[in-house]
């Protein structure tokens, strides 16, 4: 099985709400995404990241298409049940989702800031995919 890993952000100022690159993860039969704090600057973060995914089937993109073209096509995002994890005060200081089954074609990581944090995030989406 081989493997794939994609940043969906890197080290993202936490100071307003933002949601990551959209990923097509329709082929991979098990992914996980890994939500870290780089650092929790001088005003520690409080709000919560959560998964959201879309089931669109636009014949306009596939999953060679550039992020802009996909986050113009692809626009009907629902929270993935039971993904939401609120930060207070920076803790917990990372996230680990697993996703064993993967059912939906778009996902992304959405973090809701509910203070003017300085502090940064990174998340990483890493999934197997293919034949042993």
């Amino acid at each position: 099985m081989s493997q794939f890993t994609k940043e969906l952000f890197t080290q993202i100022m936490m100071s307003a709400s933002f949601n990551s690159s959209i990923e097509n993860i329709r082929t991979f039969p098990c992914c996980n995404i890994h939500a870290w704090l780089v650092n929790t600057g001088s005003t520690p973060p409080n709000g919560s990241f959560k998964l959201q995914a879309s089931n669109e089937n636009d014949l306009r993109i596939n999953a060679n298409q550039n992020a802009n073209l996909v986050s113009t096509y692809v626009t009907h995002f629902v929270d993935v049940a039971d993904s939401t994890v609120n930060i207070v005060a920076g803790q917990p200081n990372q996230v680990m989702w697993n996703i064993p089954d993967v059912g939906y074609t778009w996902i992304r990581c959405a973090y809701s800031a509910s203070n003017a944090s300085n502090a940064t995030a990174t998340a990483r989406l890493q999934a197997k995919h293919g034949i042993p």
